[in-house]
């Protein structure tokens, strides 16, 4: 039997209302837990995307004003100022040079991957599901420093966190979409995806969340809140999910 459309768009209807009212929670709660960035409102936040081997570069203040230095030289034209600067800084590491043109530009915040799109864990954490599903990853070992600088900044940090497409936790087939034969259905990047209707996978992201209002950051954003691309156009049952 196919999965009742109706039923399907009103369990993903919930589900983001349940993901929505938790961004609330996690939204009014920051400011008791690491010092809301009252500076920057999320009506007028322009941020940049930072993928999470980025982030975990270096970030010294040095390099970040002489990025900074570098773009405003280049806003006022002065080139030759501007390639003198650059060639005597040494290297400055990509994370150095966002901040660097956030300060010099109208830009003012940054969407950092918290879970990446195969399931990856960037950020520390202690919370029973993230460690019985193995998926912290190691690379933002230093997070909270980096959220502490970037608060220095006055820039508004996003957690991103991809919800239901998740290579890691699909390994737990249980918890997957997947064959008739018990053999994962992957979309055409050949990602594996888990069940939205499942209570664990559920929580398990809300989870991840409120570890990342933990750490400090201003913002949750949640991506990927629903079925895999022309999901509904396959004679997908029940028995998938």
């Amino acid at each position: 039997m196919l999965v009742n459309k109706k039923k399907t768009y009103n369990t993903i209807f919930s589900i983001i209302t349940a993901l929505l009212i938790l961004c609330c929670f996690i939204s009014a709660n920051i400011l008791k837990v690491k010092g809301y960035n009252e500076s920057v409102s999320s009506d007028n936040v322009k941020a940049l995307y930072v993928r999470a081997d980025t982030a975990a570069l270096r970030l010294e203040d040095k390099y970040v004003q002489i990025y900074k230095q570098y773009i405003e030289y280049l806003k006022e034209e002065e080139y030759e100022k501007a390639n003198m600067l650059i060639t005597d800084s040494g290297h400055i590491s990509a994370f150095e040079k966002i901040i660097g043109l956030i300060l010099a530009t109208e830009l003012n915040g940054v969407v950092i991957n918290v879970k990446d799109d195969e399931g990856n864990v960037t950020i520390p954490s202690q919370n029973e599901y993230i460690k019985e599903i193995e998926s912290y990853n190691g690379q933002l070992h230093d997070i909270d420093t980096k959220i502490e600088k970037l608060k220095s900044y006055g820039i508004y940090t996003i957690a991103r966190i991809v919800v239901f497409k998740d290579d890691i936790l699909s390994e737990k087939k249980e918890h997957s979409i997947k064959y008739e034969n018990g053999e994962l259905w992957r979309d055409y990047s050949n990602f594996a995806w888990v069940n939205p209707y499942d209570k664990y996978v559920q929580q398990y992201n809300i989870e991840v969340a409120k570890q990342a209002a933990v750490t400090g950051f201003d913002e949750i954003q949640f991506d990927y809140v629903r079925f895999p691309e022309k999901f509904s156009q396959y004679e997908i049952s029940k028995s998938y999910l």
